[in-house]
């Protein structure tokens, strides 16, 4: 794998796209898969795409022995003194598990409300993928023409988590006032369901604007934790997603997409 750059386990995703120099060279709609990998401290993307200049990620993920009333996590600040991540090119052998959830969740989003693609628009996502949880979290922004943005928020827990119920939950936010952007969903599930959550498009006029999504799946397994693994765990995953766009003109809007060269 080659090393990209280093970020901490608690780490925000900023996709700052101050430039529009390369987006001619970019696809239509644009997608960026990261798959987080905690227990080897790396966030993982296909080898080829290309890493925003600010790209960073705030991911956390939970584990504590469960109880009917929720207490802090006990171990959280060593989960938040852990050696910095290390961004990683992978093979895309390794994004088949990734793919194939996004591929489901995306399933699951069309036929939720809210969610109505044009052909037309020109559509950027990030996906934030935890396969401790089968857990995806994105955020989908939608350049309709100039300045006229949308902004959608979806958070989906696959069916392999072996959980005995849980919840998903999201969030997105602005820094536009009033904000033309905030909004939020919830689901619950039992028994590993497929389950998701979005917030639908909401749209703003803003030649510039910075979207926060926050997403998180949390839930209880059947065992795992305690003497001998015999008590259910409470477990959670999330993931804070910041985007900051520009509009140029009616058709081009900034993307700023790194050619630094790759570290070994």
């Amino acid at each position: 794998m080659d090393r990209i750059r280093k970020c901490s386990l608690t780490f925000i995703v900023a996709i700052a796209m101050a430039t529009a120099a390369f987006a001619d060279k970019l696809p239509a709609n644009r997608h960026i898969l990261i798959i987080v990998d905690t227990e080897h401290g790396l966030a993982l993307v296909p080898v080829g795409t290309p890493i925003p200049r600010s790209l960073a990620l705030r991911v956390e993920q939970e584990k504590a022995i469960a109880s009917f009333v929720r207490q802090p996590l006990r171990d959280d600040s060593a989960l938040r003194a852990e050696a910095p991540l290390v961004f990683a090119h992978a093979p895309e052998s390794a994004f088949e598990k990734a793919r194939a959830a996004v591929d489901r969740a995306n399933a699951a989003k069309l036929r939720l409300p809210g969610f109505k693609p044009i052909p037309n628009d020109f559509y950027f996502s990030v996906s934030v993928y935890f396969p401790s949880l089968d857990a995806t979290i994105e955020l989908d922004l939608d350049f309709v023409s100039y300045a006229y943005t949308g902004a959608n928020t979806y958070v989906h827990a696959g069916g392999n988590n072996d959980l005995a119920f849980g919840w998903v939950y999201g969030t997105q936010s602005s820094n536009l006032s009033p904000d033309a952007f905030a909004a939020s969903c919830y689901g619950s599930f039992t028994a590993s369901a497929d389950t998701s959550c979005q917030t639908g498009y909401y749209f703003a006029s803003a030649v510039q604007a910075t979207v926060t999504t926050y997403g998180r799946v949390n839930g209880r397994t059947y065992d795992g934790c305690g003497y001998a693994g015999a008590s259910p765990c409470s477990v959670g995953v999330h993931a804070t997603i910041i985007v900051t766009y520009v509009w140029l003109s009616g058709s081009e809007y900034s993307t700023d997409y790194s050619t630094d060269p790759v570290t070994e």
